[in-house]
């Protein structure tokens, strides 16, 4: 998948979505996403975000190709449409949720062994941030890190 139009449609075909349901889903004409699946046009960041947010899908892979394609989506609660979500979530918790699926995405790329690596600095930055001590906090660098 060379271009943006195809990651596009590949994620909509993944969900198992006919377009007007993945249109509904992302607030979208059946029109306009055809047109984005054909590559006449590019959707918007609040398009974008929406899909982040509805099929956690990172949003590198479907703007540049970047890191791993989904091989599955987890698609949210169908009964809750994308106005619902909206009002639930503002803007700023939708950043925080795509920001936190690319980290996860970067971490999983990682070896085995760096994966500790980070694992245990990520512990050492809790314990500094929160003025914490494994021993005089009950932590235990066995159990927690």
């Amino acid at each position: 998948m060379h271009t943006f139009a195809e990651r596009f449609q590949y994620l909509r075909k993944l969900t198992g979505l006919k377009q007007a349901e993945f249109a509904g889903r992302i607030n979208l004409s059946q029109g306009r996403l055809s047109d984005i699946e054909k590559g006449k046009n590019k959707p918007s960041a609040d398009t974008l975000v929406s899909v982040a947010q509805q099929f956690s899908t990172d949003v590198n892979w479907l703007l540049m190709g970047t890191g791993t394609a989904p091989q599955s989506i987890e698609i949210m609660n169908e009964n809750l449409s994308l106005g619902e979500a909206s009002g639930r979530l503002d803007s700023e918790l939708l950043t925080e949720h795509i920001a936190e699926k690319e980290l996860i995405s970067k971490f999983k790329m990682l070896n085995k062994d760096n994966r500790k690596h980070i694992e245990k600095f990520m512990c050492y930055l809790i314990f500094e941030q929160q003025d914490y001590s494994p021993t005089t906090q009950g932590f235990s660098s066995q159990e927690n890190c």
